[in-house]
């Protein structure tokens, strides 16, 4: 099977389960993409957000472990890559299966459906995560989740979750507090997650949008950017104080460790610019590659298998 990267598996996941919403038949020389109907960003959106605490991130590491540097990260051996290979065609052809069934539940979803489908997706997600999870040991695993840690940029990070924060070796009582410190500023995430969920569907759903418009929605989405930088921050601060001085060097030499491959961090995370986010101009699925990929290389995120 073709080595796939990690941005492929996903690509590959949103495309399957939004079925003719993102590709149709254009009156051009190929597909093109087509307004997804209302909501589906959302529920996607929710779903990869709630499976990425329950430690999706660390099964995307070991996906793309067939790029080298990953694979010398987590050392897997030749036999688990084989494993690899045989989980991710396993996979993906039970991605093929559950396309249909999604395609139509998005065609009939009301916003009355959207948490029964985003939890329906959140298990297929999970079966995923296990299928994949069980061919790396438990020390791999731990590799995985403090490449993941250090991707994100630390404790500061918007998308610290109490899977990620583990990259530190917090014990069963740390973890108590830790919860609780999350769950302090759960409503707040929330609505910043929910409100960049909202900016997604307000631009997908107006491709053809004049410049004030989209000014006007980069604005929205600069602004809501550093709310959620502020949060991460402050989010930070709160689940220091439940850490021992270890943990925090630990969190220190992990940052400083970060593998060259990874995106610049944001400036109160002393590196410089803000990891690259796609804005609402950016590749969809259906289209080719953006104009300007190559100025934006140099910021990348977890590297591609060839």
């Amino acid at each position: 099977m073709p080595k796939r990267n990690i941005a492929a598996i996903v690509i590959a996941l949103l495309t399957l389960l939004s079925g003719p919403f993102v590709f149709s038949q254009g009156s051009g020389n190929g597909p093109s993409p087509q307004t997804p109907p209302k909501g589906m960003i959302t529920v996607l959106g929710r779903s990869f957000a709630g499976s990425i605490g329950k430690g999706m991130g660390n099964t995307m590491v070991l996906i793309g472990a067939d790029n080298p540097d990953l694979r010398n990260i987590i050392g897997f051996s030749e036999a688990q890559m084989t494993e690899l290979d045989a989980a991710r065609t396993e996979v993906l052809g039970k991605m093929i299966q559950m396309g249909p069934k999604y395609t139509a539940r998005f065609q009939e979803m009301t916003e009355a459906d959207y948490q029964a489908v985003q939890e329906e997706l959140e298990r297929d997600l999970d079966s995923f995560r296990q299928h994949f999870d069980k061919i790396a040991t438990e020390e791999q695993t731990d590799k995985a989740r403090k490449t993941v840690f250090q991707f994100m940029g630390g404790l500061d990070s918007p998308l610290m979750n109490l899977d990620t924060i583990q990259a530190l070796d917090v014990s069963d009582e740390q973890k108590k507090k830790l919860q609780a410190t999350f769950k302090e500023l759960e409503e707040e995430r929330k609505a910043q997650l929910e409100e960049s969920l909202r900016l997604f569907e307000k631009g997908v759903a107006n491709p053809n949008m004049s410049e004030e418009e989209r000014r006007e929605l980069e604005a929205e989405g600069k602004a809501l950017m550093a709310r959620m930088e502020a949060t991460g921050q402050k989010m930070g601060e709160k689940l220091r104080v439940h850490l021992t001085t270890e943990q925090k060097e630990l969190e220190k030499k992990l940052l400083a460790d970060r593998p060259a491959f990874m995106p610049p961090l944001s400036s109160h995370q002393n590196a410089g610019e803000m990891p690259y986010i796609p804005g609402l101009d950016s590749w969809k699925p259906g289209q080719g590659a953006p104009a300007n990929a190559e100025k934006k290389k140099s910021r990348r995120g977890f590297p591609q298998a060839e």
